[in-house]
């Protein structure tokens, strides 16, 4: 997942291309995505999930927003 959102950030939709403002903001929201992945991959490899739920639910809902915000 975290491979597909680097490669995703460097990427332009056609709904942004020679948008410089929106480029910016979308690199932005893919930075937050990788962020949380990385936090959800921490949890894991330290064996403590408790928090992993959560960063879940935060991977949807980018998904559900940006899907939307930038297709």
């Amino acid at each position: 997942m975290k491979m597909a959102a680097n490669d995703a950030k460097n990427q332009t939709s056609d709904s942004i291309n020679g948008n410089k403002t929106a480029l910016e903001n979308y690199r932005q929201d893919m930075d937050k995505l990788i962020m949380i992945i990385d936090k959800a991959i921490g949890e894991v490899k330290s064996g403590d999930i408790s928090m992993l739920k959560g960063y879940i639910e935060e991977i949807t809902n980018i998904r559900e927003v940006y899907h939307k915000k930038y297709r």
